[in-house]
């Protein structure tokens, strides 16, 4: 779900990008197979039916990237030590999203508790 950018250390998703264009496509696809042109094969109609999990999980993936990235800029090098145990925790509640998951496993509770964490970390960011 999650990849570490090299570089700054920030998040990613680590979403194919040639998969959502397929979807997209696919999605055209599926319109133009009503006027009988053309016959979408069953892996690619077995995709569509993952389309709108998919796209909620992607975007939930992305709010997790956005606020994770956000407190990362928020804080300077010094205050990075004063949070450095919210952050440890925080990094260890996202680990699994770099480690683990994947796109096709069901994540709900998981992208719960990444954002749940990353708002508690920022509103104790925030505080200070």
């Amino acid at each position: 779900m999650f990849a570490r950018s090299k570089k700054s250390g920030l998040l990613e998703s680590n979403f194919d990008s040639d998969l959502h264009k397929v979807i997209i496509e696919v999605t055209y696809w599926q319109k133009i197979q009503v006027l009988g042109l053309i016959t979408i094969p069953h892996n690619v109609a077995k995709l569509l039916l993952k389309k709108e999990g998919l796209r909620i999980l992607r975007e939930n993936v992305m709010l997790i990237v956005r606020d994770y990235n956000n407190i990362i800029h928020i804080i300077n090098e010094k205050e990075r030590y004063l949070f450095k145990e919210h952050l440890d925790t925080l990094d260890r509640t996202i680990e699994p999203g770099i480690r683990r998951h994947n796109w096709g496993s069901s994540a709900d509770s998981f992208v719960y508790a990444c954002r749940k964490e990353c708002q508690d970390v920022f509103l104790n960011v925030k505080k200070f």
